[in-house]
């Protein structure tokens, strides 16, 4: 009988000890060293940290520049598209003489612009440059008297006053040279001294040629 107790006792120690070793091995399995274990799927993927942005603040300015810039260079080439093939009075002017003159040989002949009659004791010529400006110059006789021995035209009118003697009296203008344009060209006026206009015309002249009016004083 005491050898079966004997029996009974070892076993139930070889049972206990198995149960405690293994409740031991379930607890280490679950928790090493404090890391957690997790499960990994094999299609699973790597998850990649992105990179921080790096912001220069330089460069933003440096793009709001450039685009402003480019905006400009584009409106100015707009702008000389719409202003091309747009003359101004004066350049037009200098295409129709040139048109007219600037293909052949100005010759060298006196243009008569007319005669005319007057009252008044004095008339005043006024002449300036027809279309751009370009160095004409030009004398003044009255009656074969030099009454201005050069003067050079411009934009604006210039005026100089003539005494008229009773009867005939011939006015000639002198090209003394020939501007870029290829001839002596002018706009000029007679007015008499109430400042009633007698005369208004053209004259393109050839270096040595002259502008010829008769002015009779009644």
């Amino acid at each position: 009988m005491k050898s079966i107790f004997k029996s009974l006792c070892t076993l139930f120690c070889i049972l206990l000890s198995t149960a405690l070793f293994a409740q031991l091995d379930r607890n280490n399995g679950s928790k090493e060293k404090g890391k957690i274990k997790a499960i990994v799927f094999n299609n699973s993927k790597e998850v990649k940290t992105p990179k921080p942005i790096e912001l220069d603040g330089t460069l933003g300015f440096k793009k709001a520049f450039d685009k402003e810039k480019k905006k400009l260079e584009q409106q100015k080439e707009e702008k000389a598209l719409n202003n091309k093939g747009v003359l101004t009075k004066g350049q037009l002017n200098n295409l129709r003489i040139k048109e007219m003159y600037g293909k052949r040989e100005i010759k060298k002949v006196d243009s008569h612009q007319g005669n005319f009659l007057t009252l008044s004791k004095t008339v005043t010529l006024s002449f300036r440059d027809f279309g751009a400006i370009d160095g004409d110059i030009i004398g003044i006789y009255h009656n074969d008297i030099l009454i201005v021995k050069k003067t050079t035209l411009n934009q604006h009118y210039k005026s100089f006053p003539i005494y008229l003697e009773k009867g005939n009296n011939k006015i000639e203008i002198l090209a003394l040279n020939q501007g870029s344009l290829g001839a002596n060209t002018a706009q000029y006026k007679l007015v008499n001294s109430s400042g009633l206009k007698i005369a208004s015309q053209y004259w393109f002249l050839a270096t040595g040629a002259k502008a010829i009016f008769n002015v009779t004083k009644n």
